[in-house]
C-alpha cells in the first residue's frame, strides 16, 4: 500500500537535487539571452525543464542510490543531445 502525501505536507529530496539542477537553470538563463531560432530556443528551455523534472521524479520514487545514479546519468546523457541541437540553432543564426 502507498502512501501519498496530503496537500502541504513537506517533500524531502536528497541533496544532490539542487546541484544537479543548476546546469539545466543555466541553460533556461541563456536560452533566453542569446539569440537563436524559436525552435531552437524551445528545444533548450524544454529539455532543460524536463530534465530538473525527471531529477526530482528520481529522487523521489528511486530509492536505490545507485540506481539514481544510473538514472541521472541517462538523463543528463540524453540532455547533451538536445543541447547540441540548441548550438546547432545558434550556429546557424550567427554565422549566417
Amino acid at each position: 500500500m502507498s502512501t501519498r502525501r496530503r496537500l502541504g505536507a513537506p517533500i524531502e529530496l536528497p541533496w544532490w537535487v539542487v546541484p544537479m539542477a543548476w546546469p539545466p537553470v543555466g541553460v533556461i538563463i541563456t536560452a533566453v539571452l542569446i539569440a537563436s531560432p524559436v525552435w531552437a530556443r524551445l528545444t533548450a528551455l524544454t529539455s532543460s525543464v524536463g530534465v530538473m523534472w525527471l531529477l526530482v521524479r528520481i529522487a523521489r520514487r528511486v530509492e536505490s542510490r545507485s540506481m539514481q545514479s544510473v538514472w541521472v546519468s541517462t538523463v543528463y546523457g540524453l540532455w547533451v543531445f538536445f543541447l547540441l541541437v540548441w548550438v546547432a540553432g545558434i550556429v546557424q543564426v550567427h554565422a549566417g
